[in-house]
Parts: structure tokens; C-alpha cells; sequence
């Protein structure tokens, strides 16, 4: 009979091939990947999950950034481009 923790890899395991499209001959490599990540998780229990999907609020106000920075970089160099060069000595 199987042990709860068999119980939990085999459900990680599970959603693990489901989630990389139900690859056929990978049992083992799911199974030991299922057996590591819930290593891990008892070792830092207050780990942030990965892929983790961020509020749409936080999405906006980073993609609001990003913009900001690309429109000074390109305000920047067009103020570059535009400076004149010093005057020869005569």
C-alpha cells in the first residue's frame, strides 16, 4: 500500500507530465523531479511558488516603467544626436 508521501510525488509527478504536454518514457525523470521539489519544499517552506502569476496591477504598473525608461533612452539620444559640435579654432 502506498505511503502518503508516494501519495504527493505521484500527484507532483502527475501534474509535472501534464504540464510539459504528457511526454511519453519520462516516468522516472518526472517521478525524481516530483521527489526534489517536495525535498525542497520541506527544507523552505515559505518558498514563493515558481511562475507564480502576477496581479494584473503589478503587470501594468511594470510594463509602465519599462515604457518610461525606453522613452528617456530614446529622448537621451536624440538629444545627443542633436548637440552641436564646438566651434574650430581660428
Amino acid at each position: 500500500m502506498p505511503t502518503e508521501r508516494n501519495h504527493q510525488i505521484r500527484e507532483r509527478a502527475y501534474g509535472l507530465w501534464e504540464a510539459d504536454g504528457r511526454p511519453e518514457g519520462k516516468e522516472m525523470d518526472y517521478w525524481l523531479r516530483a521527489e526534489r521539489d517536495l525535498s525542497i519544499g520541506e527544507a523552505k517552506p515559505s518558498r514563493k511558488a515558481k511562475g507564480t502569476v502576477k496581479s494584473t496591477s503589478a503587470r501594468t504598473a511594470k510594463a509602465g516603467s519599462s515604457a518610461k525608461k525606453a522613452a528617456t533612452r530614446k529622448t537621451s539620444s536624440k538629444r545627443a544626436a542633436t548637440k552641436k559640435a564646438p566651434a574650430a579654432k581660428s
